[in-house]
């Protein structure tokens, strides 16, 4: 009975684990004109959509999907802001991210919104 209970364990050791999905920590800088709205830093799995949300009048909303694109990160975005009682989307950027290094996009006319990106 011992040597039976004995080799379950071991066999059960011996089987692989399911590999982790593979993951990035996404920093963000989000801003409106000159004011910081927030940077919010986000762990995601690659290939499925994440998001953030922060409610108010200074609030916005944040859903980001990031992509390995050879040595970099594809970096799939939309920033929304508050309307009314809902969400307006401001800019839908897409951004390709080399490793540990920041990449920037301005977008809208007045007020400008600036979106940063660093992937690590």
């Amino acid at each position: 009975m011992n040597a039976t209970i004995l080799s379950l364990c071991l066999a059960a050791a011996a089987v692989p684990a399911a590999p982790a999905p593979e993951t990035a920590l996404v920093s963000f800088e989000l801003r409106e004109g000159d004011r910081l709205l927030g940077s919010p830093t986000l762990q995601v799995r690659l290939g499925e959509p994440a998001s953030v949300r922060i409610a108010g009048t200074n609030g916005y909303a944040l859903t980001v999907t990031v992509e390995r694109a050879n040595a970099d990160f594809l970096v799939r975005s939309s920033f929304y802001r508050p309307d009314g009682g809902g969400w307006r989307l401001v800019a839908s950027p897409a951004l390709q991210v080399a490793p540990g290094q920041q990449s920037r996009v301005a977008f809208g006319l007045t007020p400008a919104h600036g979106l940063s990106v660093t992937v690590r």
